[in-house]
């Protein structure tokens, strides 16, 4: 593949001063390395023709401040390049898959990392189990809450299990316990009356 006509064109995402530089050797070392990393083979997509960064020096892209407010000055200056693009979301999908230095898409490479961090840990985690929806309790039509309690310990006083009660009736387990506490209650209040009157 020496001969230009077997390689294919390759392009970065605005498809600007890299590509017209890749045809004659003026560009510093740091550049053509800059421009190695963020070539990819031209696709069909129309939407590099149209990025704002086509135009801009690609340098803006590649922050050299390590950190601080100069590190923020720059990727501030790249993203506002970003912000007003009409391909951002393609530059940014494209970026995502592909671009591992630089600022593309609004994103710095270490947003990126993140996003693809986050997607990996995603695609890992178990799918969540199966289960069966509760069946739906068909409303009642409205009565008393007394009415509800007494038939509610009409039910248990008949032997009913307490988890069917607590379904026929719409009311927690926890509602059904205190129910049949109140029973109890009851219950040994009235062998009291009855057996000698309360001491």
């Amino acid at each position: 593949m020496n001969n230009r006509n077997d390689t294919p064109e390759v392009v970065r995402p605005g498809d600007g001063f890299l590509a017209e530089a890749a045809a004659g050797p003026d560009l510093p070392a740091h550049q053509q390395t800059a421009g190695e990393v963020t070539m990819v083979e031209r696709d069909t997509s129309e939407w590099r023709s149209r990025a704002a960064c086509r135009t801009a020096d690609p340098e803006t892209f590649f922050p050299v401040a390590e950190a601080g407010r100069a590190l923020d000055r720059e990727v501030a200056r790249a993203k506002r390049v970003c912000d007003g693009c009409p391909v951002q979301p393609e530059c940014r999908a494209w970026s995502l898959d592909t671009l591992p230095y630089g600022i593309a898409g609004g994103m710095t490479a270490d947003e990126r990392r993140e996003v693809r961090r986050s997607r990996q840990v995603r695609a890992e985690r178990p799918a969540p189990a199966v289960t069966q929806p509760r069946p739906r309790v068909a409303p009642r039509p409205s009565r008393p809450r007394w009415a509800v309690i007494a038939d509610g310990q009409a039910a248990i006083a008949a032997g009913t299990p307490r988890e069917q009660v607590a379904r026929d009736f719409g009311v927690s387990r926890r509602t059904v316990d205190r129910w049949a506490a109140e029973l109890a209650d009851r219950s040994a209040e009235d062998s009291q009356l009855v057996g000698g009157g309360v001491r």
